[in-house]
C-alpha cells in the first residue's frame, strides 16, 4: 500500500510528527507552503485562520501540487487550532 503524508505546521510540532509517521510506515512526506507567511503569534494566526474561513479566502500555495493518484492511503497533518468566542 503506497502512502502519502501531507502536513502544514506553523511551529513544527506537526512537521516532527509527519516526519516520523512517514519514516515508520515507509511514506512519501510533502508539506503544504503557502505564499503567505503564518509565522505569527498564535492569537494572530487563529484570528488570521478564521477570517479566511469566513471570507471563503484560500491561501495561495508556494508548491506544486502532487499527483495523489499513485497513492492508496493519504495522511493528512495540520495544527490543532483551539479558539473560544
Amino acid at each position: 500500500m503506497k502512502t502519502l503524508v501531507v502536513y502544514f505546521s506553523q511551529t513544527g510540532k506537526t512537521k516532527a510528527v509527519a516526519e516520523r509517521i512517514a519514516q515508520l510506515s515507509s511514506a512519501d512526506l510533502i508539506e503544504i507552503k503557502t505564499h503567505r507567511s503564518y509565522q505569527m503569534s498564535y492569537r494572530k494566526t487563529v484570528f488570521t485562520s478564521l477570517k479566511e474561513i469566513l471570507l471563503k479566502e484560500r491561501p495561495k500555495l508556494d508548491m506544486e501540487i502532487p499527483d495523489i493518484s499513485a497513492y492508496d492511503r493519504i495522511l493528512i497533518g495540520s495544527p490543532k487550532m483551539e479558539y473560544s468566542l
